[in-house]
């Protein structure tokens, strides 16, 4: 139903009049003309002009129709009225659904023809007024509950009302059973607490509405909600990841782990919105997904990458999401291109062995070289520095060698002569045949001469 204050008034008026057989034997009645409805807060007025023709008793009937029954029914409140108007608040019409009406003139058996007004929603045929709030919606928080909705002006106050489910299914007019929502009435914000003993278990219908002054809008649409279901909340899911052989991220997402009467995903079709993220790195990257297991593909290899996810309700009547898990971190495994360089650097770190291997023994040679010479000087310079074996300095004073020769009377006899030049040189023995005097006498005394002449016989002898 509507509501707006004041003496506003939404005029529908019919065109030419559609003209249906007459009764039987013919009338003098005519349809009723200028046909208007009037919309005034919660009241609605249906208006026209009648002829009074000769003989007066003329009464005016009006029926409805709704898309979703193709029949004709009776309009409450406007059967059999003597009056050019009648009421029919009391029908139970959704504002934002197209109605039909018509409207006839009686006397006894006689009746005018219908005079049928074009289709209209009611919502929409208002204009100049105020719009009704949007996207009305209920979330449990601790112990209360928040009622919020959309409104695209400014400084408006907003007023709400809520209703039992069940009178919706009890004829009649259940305008007046409409209750103020307790912390919600001249409110200058688009959202109002509630305490949550307002609403026992049940299924409630909950409406708002915007005015300014004295300007008010329509109700907006009625939300329904299980107060039962809306008191329990949401818990978060459980989330494992594991990498795979593609450099990418694989991501399981549990059911969570049930609490004491308070999980209540087992009653919702569940959504997930999923955040992904490197580990060094602020960016995120956030989807929802239905499913409960998905994979993040094309990764940096060997980085690690974290991951977070909370429930949410698919029905956006319900509009219940969970807290976020706790993000759990995985590292990608190297990629072929990393299996590809850490190849090459193996065979690079091989072939280089060799060559580390020189240098290192280069170095330690000059080291060597540099800090610990050898004590033998190089054969060139004993070229230059060569002196007699110390034997020869023990046996000799004169620089000079010397030459042992002997007389020899006996030429039958072999002379032997020595010849000493260094210690350490072997004897030359030289056999002659010759009787001739060498010529060369002896330096030394006639006792080591004949010393020695003595000895050779004694030598040939053995």
């Amino acid at each position: 139903m509507f509501s707006l204050l004041g003496a506003t008034t939404l005029m529908l008026v019919a065109g030419a009049p559609w003209t249906l057989p007459a009764a039987a034997g013919g009338t003098n009645l005519k349809s009723p003309e200028n046909v208007e409805v009037h919309i005034i807060d919660d009241t609605f007025t249906l208006r026209w002009d009648g002829s009074d023709p000769a003989g007066g008793n003329v009464t005016f009937s009006a029926d409805y129709q709704v898309p979703r029954n193709d029949t004709w029914l009776k309009l409450p409140g406007c059967q059999s009225v003597t009056s050019t108007k009648c009421n029919f608040s009391s029908l139970k019409l959704n504002v934002y659904e197209k109605v039909k009406l018509r409207v006839r003139a009686e006397r006894g058996n006689e009746t005018s023809p219908w005079h049928n007004v074009d289709a209209f929603a009611p919502f929409e045929k208002v204009e100049n007024k105020l719009p009704p709030p949007e996207n009305v919606r209920i979330d449990a928080v601790n112990d209360i509950y928040v009622l919020k909705w959309d409104y695209a002006s400014e400084n408006m106050t907003f007023q709400a009302q809520w209703l039992h489910a069940y009178f919706k299914k009890i004829p009649g007019n259940n305008s007046g059973k409409w209750k103020q929502m307790p912390g919600c009435e001249n409110v200058k914000t688009t959202q109002c607490a509630i305490p949550q003993n307002t609403f026992q278990k049940g299924i409630y219908l909950i409406r708002v509405q915007a005015s300014d002054g004295n300007t008010t809008s329509v109700w907006s649409k009625e939300k329904r909600f299980d107060a039962q279901l809306q008191k329990s909340v949401l818990v978060p899911p459980t989330i494992n990841m594991k990498p795979t052989n593609e450099v990418s991220l694989r991501v399981f997402i549990g059911a969570p782990e049930e609490s004491e009467n308070k999980s209540v995903n087992q009653h919702y079709s569940l959504i997930y919105e999923v955040v992904f993220w490197e580990n060094t790195s602020n960016a995120e990257r956030k989807t929802l997904e239905k499913r409960t297991d998905f994979t993040f593909p094309n990764l940096k290899p060997l980085t690690v990458y974290c991951v977070k996810a909370r429930a949410l309700t698919e029905n956006e009547r319900w509009n219940k999401s969970s807290v976020f898990s706790d993000p759990v971190c995985e590292k990608t495994i190297p990629g072929s291109t990393s299996k590809t360089w850490l190849i090459a650097g193996i065979c690079a770190a091989l072939l280089s062995i060799p060559v580390v291997t020189y240098v290192l023994k280069l170095f330690l040679r000059c080291v060597r070289y540099v800090f610990f010479p050898s004590s033998k000087p190089p054969s060139t310079i004993d070229e230059y520095f060569s002196e007699p074996p110390l034997r020869n300095l023990l046996l000799f004073t004169s620089e000079e060698q010397t030459e042992r020769c002997f007389i020899i009377e006996n030429t039958n006899i072999i002379t032997t002569v020595e010849e000493t030049e260094q210690i350490g040189e072997d004897h030359k023995k030289y056999n002659s045949q010759t009787s001739q005097d060498s010529g060369n006498y002896s330096n030394e005394d006639d006792s080591n001469d004949s010393k020695s002449g003595e000895d050779f016989p004694q030598q040939e002898a053995e």
